[in-house]
């Protein structure tokens, strides 16, 4: 270990001491020796061992058999990380100080103290900010200042103050951090997703299956892509769930979290783009080039961002989108429809209609529901010369408008029997016929004609093929 720090040393050195002469040259150049500072006699192992605040930060350099390369003759910058420091990243990890400093985990260790190290000693004033600085590890970290105050920014966008600079060594010098800084790649999925903040929505998700979590943390290498707890607040909202309930259905969870989740380690580079890509659920979604960004389509049709990409963890990648990916077949009937932006409407006329519209499509029966959009309401309020608000607290209008739409049975497209009267939940009839372009057309009680534009998107309950226009029974 010893010798691969000095490789990495001798290959850095040159670098950071080019970026750092100037500054130190003009140190040199005063013959004014009144104000100096007495010469340390310490190494930077012993000066930390004589600081109380220190004393983790010690024990894992000896964990790590550090201790005889950070006392060499370097010299070396080192970013020391507090007792507080070590103990929240602990906290994070859900690791205990004897597990962290364990032989099993110096790999791990070595990697996260060697990215506290650079090999060169850079003193306050010689800091350059907002440049990546390379480490002993060789990952890079940026340092931002404001006003007096300097802070990094780590691999993983996460922020440490450094609270105290240029403590001299015989062998380089020590800046104070309140937060251990942390390199991509050296914990696994789990982990990271841990010390990064506003996951803790999909963490106590991943909690609930001993599948999702063994997968995360093992070796088979993985791309996650990791919805925020906002992301999760907006679903929840969606299905009028609290976390409470949804993590009470862990069947419903699992599925949902191998939808995020693919086999093998897919940088954002490689994403292929307009085919569809398998997931560890065994459904599959598009991704589509936006902009400058991705997109992705899930398989209810519902487009999401990927706001962050290619965040390495040591058994695969997590890209950051910022709504939850739904498979097709977990959510019941109405529930999906819930989670449809272009289904408000009729989120809103099962609201107002009669309670036994909402149990049929909650319930467990298979049914299968012709939905209008948005857009098919707002044609059907033209048409009725009505006001939505009108329409909605028409309660007997809505039910027998909305069971209209609903036949006993799941029937994909495959089985609808073509010009033939199908009875409906209301007790009319609808029949259907073939349109243009391997199309299907409907025909209500009153002659009027709806396009079927998508169909076969599944519930747990039933199947929804979703309709260009309200259709209306007889009078």
């Amino acid at each position: 270990m010893k010798q691969t720090l000095q490789r990495w040393a001798r290959r850095l050195a040159l670098p950071l001491a080019a970026t750092f002469m100037a500054a130190g040259l003009a140190a040199c150049g005063s013959d004014d020796h009144k104000n100096e500072t007495p010469a340390p006699t310490l190494n930077i192992v012993q000066t930390a061992s004589n600081v109380s605040d220190f004393s983790t930060l010690v024990a894992a350099v000896q964990s790590a058999q550090l201790v005889n390369t950070l006392s060499g003759p370097g010299p070396f910058t080192v970013f020391a990380p507090t007792n507080a420091a070590f103990a929240d990243l602990l906290s994070s990890l859900g690791l205990t100080s004897a597990q962290l400093l364990d032989v099993s985990n110096r790999p791990l260790l070595t990697a996260i103290l060697t990215y506290h190290v650079l090999p060169a000693q850079v003193l306050r004033a010689q800091v350059p900010a907002g440049t990546p600085i390379t480490t002993v590890q060789g990952g890079t970290f940026t340092v931002a200042a404001n006003g007096n105050a300097l802070t990094i920014t780590d691999a993983l966008g996460r922020t440490a103050n450094i609270t105290a600079t240029d403590t001299r060594a015989t062998n380089g010098v020590i800046h104070t951090i309140d937060r251990v800084i942390l390199p991509q790649g050296a914990l696994n999925l789990a982990q990271t997703a841990r010390v990064i903040p506003g996951f803790s929505t999909l963490l106590a998700a991943v909690g609930t299956s001993s599948t999702v979590g063994a997968r995360l943390t093992g070796t088979a290498p993985t791309t996650v892509f990791a919805p925020t707890d906002t992301a999760f607040t907006n679903l929840l909202t969606s299905l009028g769930l609290t976390p409470a309930q949804l993590l009470a259905s862990p069947a419903l969870v699992q599925q949902i979290l191998l939808y995020h989740a693919l086999d093998g380690q897919v940088l954002r580079a490689q994403v292929p783009t307009n085919t569809a890509i398998a997931t560890l659920q065994g459904g599959s979604f598009t991704v589509a080039v936006n902009g400058t960004g991705l997109r992705i389509t899930d398989a209810l049709t519902r487009q999401i961002n990927i706001t962050a990409t290619d965040i390495r963890a040591s058994n695969g990648v997590i890209h950051v989108v910022d709504a939850v990916l739904l498979p097709q077949g977990q959510l019941n009937i109405a529930q999906t429809a819930g989670v449809i932006p272009n289904f408000s409407t009729l989120r809103a006329a099962v609201g107002a209609a009669a309670p036994a519209v909402a149990t049929a499509l909650t319930g467990t029966a298979p049914l299968t529901v012709f939905a209008p959009t948005n857009d098919a309401f707002a044609n059907l309020l033209t048409e009725l010369g009505v006001t939505q608000q009108a329409l909605l607290a028409n309660q007997n209008l809505l039910t027998t408008v909305l069971t209209y739409h609903v036949v006993n049975g799941q029937v994909l497209r495959a089985q609808v029997p073509l010009n033939t009267p199908i009875t409906t939940l209301e007790t009319g009839t609808i029949t259907v016929a073939a349109g243009a372009n391997n199309s299907l057309v409907i025909t209500d009680e009153l002659n009027r004609t709806s396009n079927i534009v998508l169909t076969d998107v599944r519930a747990s309950n039933g199947v929804i093929h979703v309709i260009d226009r309200v259709l209306r029974p007889a009078p």
